[in-house]
This record gives structure tokens, sequence and C-alpha cells, in this order.
């Protein structure tokens, strides 16, 4: 069964959420168009990165240490932390549609959890990056696809049960971890993410040359 699921959402999502790799260009460009948004381009001497963190489930464990290392290793980028009271009931006067958009489109990199907050990239600058962060015990891929068509540079980290090993968990053994602990997904969707800086300083830098390269 845990095969089987896993085979059904790969062949939903492989040939992409757009059915052109332009189409996600075109979708952007009009929203932006019709909300009014005009991005900035991208400049090392002003980095913006976003951090999004959940307050219902999937939340970041230890999201104030985070920002805290970001302002120190990058003293001169605005870093903002957009909080999610719940991904289905938006009651935030920001949590609106225009409020997002222009969120999304203003970062070179944005820092959150696996989830439904991820399908705001369509708004994000073709080049800008994100990084995807997995609870123990459950690893989604279905939002690859929409970052590769939307030019959006992508990594990815999954907080491991081998706390030794955390930081350096292959596609595989993340997906292999989930699908052993399979009949406890829904419960494992909602834990929250530790991780240690030394994990993902790397990837984030990484992440942001890319962003931040002139092309």
């Amino acid at each position: 069964m845990v095969m089987a699921y896993d085979k059904i959402t790969t062949k939903h999502y492989q040939g992409g959420w757009f059915q052109r790799e332009s189409s996600c260009s075109s979708f952007r460009e009009r929203m932006w168009k019709n909300l009014d948004i005009q991005p900035r381009k991208s400049s090392k001497k002003y980095t913006r990165i976003g951090i999004v963190n959940r307050n219902e489930s999937r939340a970041l464990a230890d999201v104030d240490m985070l920002i805290q290392k970001l302002h120190r290793k990058y003293p001169g980028a605005d870093i903002n932390l957009r909080a999610i009271d719940s991904e289905y009931k938006l009651t935030r006067s920001d949590d609106s549609l225009e409020a997002q958009a222009k969120w999304f489109a203003d970062k070179d990199l944005v820092i959150l959890a696996h989830g439904a907050a991820m399908s705001n990239v369509v708004f994000m600058r073709p080049g800008s990056s994100l990084l995807e962060l997995y609870p123990t015990y459950y690893f989604n891929d279905m939002f690859w696809v929409l970052m590769k068509q939307c030019g959006i540079h992508h990594e990815w980290y999954y907080d491991g049960s081998n706390k030794k090993s955390r930081g350096k968990y292959t596609e595989k053994k993340a997906r292999a971890e989930t699908e052993d602990n399979w009949k406890d997904r829904m419960k494992n969707k909602k834990r929250d993410i530790n991780f240690r800086w030394k994990d993902v300083d790397h990837i984030i830098d990484h992440l942001l040359k890319k962003s931040l390269s002139k092309k």
C-alpha cells in the first residue's frame, strides 16, 4: 500500500502543476499585473530572506535561533518572519491573496516547512530560492516539479530520526523512513521540525549565492 500510494503521488505531480513550462511564467506575470506587484531586482547590498512559521503544526522548533544566526551571518539582510495560524483558516489581515503574493515576490530566499503555503512559489521571482523543511517520518516531494516549472532554486532538509545523521539524509533514506512509518503519517506530518544551524547553514548560503548571482 505504501509503494502504491507513492506511485500515485508521483504520477499526479510528475507531469507538472502547469501544462507547459512557460505557463507558470505567464500566470505569475498576469497575477503581478492584476495585484500591482512590481518585484525589485535581487541585490547583494540588500538581501531579503523570508521565514514562514506555522503556529498550528509542523512549526520550526527554534525559529528564534535561526533568525539570530541569519542576522549574524548576513548583517545587511532584511529578515522577515511570517506567522501562519493555519493553512486552512486564513484570519489575519496579511493572509489575503495580495499580501501573500507581495510577500513571496519580494524575497530572495524563503525558508518554510513543507505544506500548502509552498504553492505561493508561483508569485516568487524566477531565480529566487526556497528551502523546504520536513518533520521526522514525513517526506513528500509533491512541490518539486512546481519549483522547477516556476524557475525557483530549491533545496530541502529532512529532520531524520537518527539525530547523529541529521543533515545528511539522502532522498532515498528519507523516503524509506517515511514509508516504514506510514501508518502514523497523519500524526507525523504534524510534528514540529528540529534542526541545527550547522545542518542548514551551508544550504542557505548555497541558495543565496544562486539567487544573487548575476546571469
